[in-house]
């Protein structure tokens, strides 16, 4: 999300619940059966950050609060799409999993091996209006040996 949106955090359960988020402005908020309520960070985070619910721990998701438009979600696929970056520069694009560790690892891109640091990796300089489809494959080992 973006520094200054407002997230809406909704219970549609028929117990309460809190959101505790551990970010660098943790808040703790409760919210009861039916209910919402407002969360807006104020400044960007520098790593994504856990929101759970204490009573029931099974309950959690992450969020990472960026200060500029260049970031998305993955559809259900793992596909996505970032609009609008800015053209004549390197970018630093980077991706991040919970379960994936933050070290270097080997993925493919576009077919060619690369290894990565921390999810992360530069984007060649676009001209105005050029898409770049990437394929990024990481390997599932990634994934099972985190588990």
């Amino acid at each position: 999300m973006r520094v200054g949106q407002t997230l809406k955090i909704l219970n549609s359960d028929s117990v309460g619940h809190n959101a505790k988020l551990d970010g660098l402005t943790s808040a703790n908020l409760q919210i009861g059966a039916g209910a919402d309520v407002d969360y807006k960070p104020g400044f960007q985070e520098s790593k994504p950050f856990g929101v759970s619910c204490s009573a029931h721990p099974w309950m959690g998701s992450y969020i990472i609060v960026r200060d500029n438009p260049l970031y998305t979600v993955t559809g259900e696929d793992g596909s996505f799409e970032i609009r609008n970056i800015p053209s004549g520069i390197e970018l630093p694009m980077k991706f991040w999993h919970e379960v994936i560790p933050s070290g270097s690892m080997q993925v493919t891109i576009n077919g060619a091996s690369q290894e990565i640091s921390r999810g992360g990796f530069e984007l060649p300089a676009l001209e105005a209006g050029e898409d770049l489809n990437l394929e990024i494959v990481i390997n599932a080992d990634a994934f099972n040996n985190a588990l």
